[in-house]
C-alpha cells in the first residue's frame, strides 16, 4: 500500500513539473507576443502621425490655391456680371 501511495505521490509531483514548465514556456511565449504587439502599436502610432503631417502640407497648400481660385472667379463673375447688364 505504501509502495503505491509513493508511486502516486512521485507521479503527481512529476505531472505538478511538467505543468509548472508548460505553464513557464507558455508565459514565456505570451510575453514575447505582448512585446511584439507594443512594438507594432508604436510604429504605426509613428506611421500615422508622419501620415497626418503629410496630409497637413498637402492640404495647406490645396487651402491657399482655393482661395486663390475663388478670387479670380469672382474677379470674372463680376466683370461678366457688369457686360451682361449693359
Amino acid at each position: 500500500m505504501d509502495a503505491i501511495l509513493k508511486a502516486i505521490q512521485e507521479m503527481n509531483q512529476s505531472l505538478s513539473k511538467e505543468i509548472k514548465d508548460g505553464f513557464s514556456s507558455v508565459n514565456e511565449r505570451l510575453d514575447k507576443v505582448e512585446s511584439r504587439l507594443a512594438n507594432l502599436e508604436t510604429n504605426s502610432n509613428e506611421d500615422v502621425v508622419a501620415l497626418l503631417k503629410q496630409i497637413e502640407r498637402n492640404t495647406n497648400g490645396l487651402q491657399q490655391d482655393i482661395e486663390f481660385l475663388t478670387g479670380k472667379v469672382g474677379n470674372h463673375d463680376r466683370i461678366l456680371n457688369r457686360l451682361n447688364n449693359n
